[in-house]
């Protein structure tokens, strides 16, 4: 998934112009959130039964696979990280 630069408020680029008209307009200079790209990758297996147990699927998945360090999300001055590189593994059974 890429996501392209985006800004943590409604200032855009004109917040170095407010501040050099209104030094205490806010109390930050930085409302760029980069660009980002990171990668998923889910894997899953099913088995087909013939008992009561109509099927069985197996799935793996891993989030931020090259453990990428970024800012998901932004309000104003506060920067929020996205998480690190994580796991899930689920079983579904069907009846």
């Amino acid at each position: 998934k890429y996501v392209g630069k985006f800004y943590s408020d409604n200032y855009d680029n004109n917040l170095k112009t407010y501040l050099s008209l209104y030094p205490d307009f806010v109390n930050y200079t930085d409302n760029i959130v980069e660009s980002y790209l990171v990668t998923n990758v889910i894997a899953s297996y099913e088995l087909k039964l013939e008992s009561y147990l109509k099927n069985i699927k197996f799935q793996f998945q891993v989030n931020n696979l090259f453990d990428n360090l970024y800012a998901s999300y932004a309000i104003g001055k506060e920067f929020f990280p996205a998480a690190e590189r994580n796991y899930l593994i689920g079983i579904k059974i069907g009846l």
